[in-house]
């Protein structure tokens, strides 16, 4: 295992095999023919290979069949050069993302993408509009929409039934069968609801993301694939920037991002997106405080409850929220004020360890303290007597003020195909909610969830949640008067 496997390595509490046992696959994806050309099959490709491609222990390669010399259909890979064909792109984009490598033996799953089913293969897989997923029979698509959700619901669908393949205790395993998801109706089943209209307008105004992390990077993946306009302003505040561990589900960045500020590189690679985005390396809330009027629409990607607390405090006319939990996506459109659930809501921030804690910890950890007298350039004997007494001292000050800066929390299970989910259901409702609400989450069904394990469990769907009666941000009070005069409800 490396840092790159690192977040999908666990076994979720049992019902997943020990990751040494995982039986990693060869996997190749083959583009059909007849669709290749589309913006819909293209899609469907190209975030499958971005997913496939970053799952280090459970693929093992991934080769490419495409057509070639077929142009690029629009946005579709932003991690290639834009002038590139299809194929080029594919193979460019996973060289770049730099974790699984591209197949040169013999494949042992076959993944086509296209509207006609292959009956060779072991997942045939398309999504077009807002609808997509994994079936064993033709679909009845008509390749006209160029819009990437269904696609992205399709590629990520697909992509959990691989995880599942390789990862999945024996006796939990379930036959493949036909799954659709629709980001227009939030509907999970066996064929798909082609509802929705093919084009849709909306202008990205007074709009601002919190958090461009793995669900951040597959909302703006999303816009920019779709070619939405306006302006969005983004924020991210982690000071580590892209790291090793990102590029498990970070869609929007390859390895030469390590080491970049999150929201400056999306901003980068996106720079030929029809929106303008104003990046900073500011947490959100201090963003939303230099113009408290800038924003109507605030979307939540980040994954701190400490986060979230902070942007309820202040009470944006609309929140949208995104998160993900082991192998279940879920977006929560925030209220109504006092009923519905803030984003607050079932979120408590975590316990930081005090002071003590942190010193007893470091004097289990010899090494560590080795590494922190040289960086601080501080006497060893002082640093050990600080560790072993607590003793007052300006040595033990310093070492304290590192050791809460650097403190993290565990690292949380997490893959791509949720994440992707996630932030592709997270673009599509704010593209509804722009567009003037028809289909949205709305007062009745605040939130949509998905689960991977089952992706046609019943409880994949549209409901209510409510607000948490212990939750101080959503109580009767000064504040959520504040927030009920803001609300804008559908």
């Amino acid at each position: 295992m490396t840092a790159f496997s690192s977040r999908h390595s666990g076994d979720l509490g049992g019902r997943l095999t020990p990751f040494a046992d995982a039986h990693q696959l060869a996997v190749r994806i083959h583009i059909s023919e007849v669709d290749a050309p589309s913006a819909a099959a293209q899609h469907v490709a190209s975030m499958l290979v971005n997913m496939l491609s970053r799952l280090e222990g459970v693929v093992k390669s991934v080769a490419i069949d495409c057509p070639t010399r077929v142009p690029l259909a629009g946005r579709v890979a932003p991690l290639s050069h834009r002038d590139e064909p299809l194929d080029q792109a594919l193979v460019g984009m996973c060289k770049r993302i730099g974790v699984v490598p591209l197949g040169t033996s013999p494949s042992q799953i076959l993944i086509h993408v296209g509207r006609e089913a292959e009956s060779g293969a072991d997942l045939n897989v398309y999504g077009e509009a807002w609808w997509g997923g994994i079936f064993t029979h033709s679909v009845a698509g008509t390749g006209e929409s160029a819009l990437p959700f269904g696609p992205y619901i399709a590629a990520a669908i697909a992509t959990g039934e691989i995880f599942k393949l390789a990862r999945i205790l024996p006796s939990k395993r379930t036959a493949r069968r036909d799954v659709f998801f629709s980001a227009w109706s939030h509907i999970a089943s066996a064929l798909p609801d082609t509802g929705g209209p093919n084009e849709i307008t909306s202008v990205l105004e007074k709009v601002g993301l919190a958090g461009v992390g793995a669900v951040g990077c597959a909302f703006l993946h999303a816009l920019w694939a779709m070619d939405a306009v306006g302006t969005l302003e983004i924020a991210d505040n982690d000071a580590h920037g892209v790291e090793d561990t990102n590029l498990n589900r970070y869609c929007l960045f390859g390895a030469n991002s390590i080491g970049k500020q999150k929201a400056f590189e999306a901003q980068r690679i996106l720079s030929d997106a029809r929106f303008r985005i104003n990046a900073s390396d500011k947490s959100f809330d201090v963003l939303y405080d230099q113009q408290p009027n800038r924003f109507d629409l605030v979307v939540s990607a980040v994954d701190s409850n400490e986060a979230r607390a902070m942007i309820q405090d202040k009470y944006p006319p609309v929140t949208l929220s995104a998160s993900t939990l082991d192998l279940r996506a879920e977006v929560l459109r925030c209220g109504p004020p006092g009923e519905g659930a803030c984003l607050r809501c079932f979120n408590p921030p975590p316990m930081k360890p005090s002071d003590e804690e942190l010193r007893v910890s470091l004097s289990q950890m010899p090494a560590k303290l080795a590494a922190m007298v040289g960086e601080l350039v501080v006497s060893s004997d002082e640093a050990r007597e600080w560790v072993e007494s607590g003793k007052c001292s300006e040595t033990g000050s310093r070492m304290l003020e590192m050791l809460q800066r650097n403190h993290r929390e565990p690292l949380q299970f997490a893959v791509p195909f949720v994440s992707v989910m996630a932030g592709t259901l997270l673009a599509a409702e704010t593209i509804k909610q722009l567009a003037g609400g028809h289909g949205c989450l709305d007062g009745q069904t605040n939130r949509v969830s998905i689960q991977f394990f089952d992706p046609l469990a019943r409880g994949n769907a549209r409901t209510f949640l409510g607000r948490d009666h212990r939750c101080p941000k959503c109580a009767d009070g000064p504040a959520l008067q504040i927030w009920k005069t803001r609300f804008k409800g559908i």
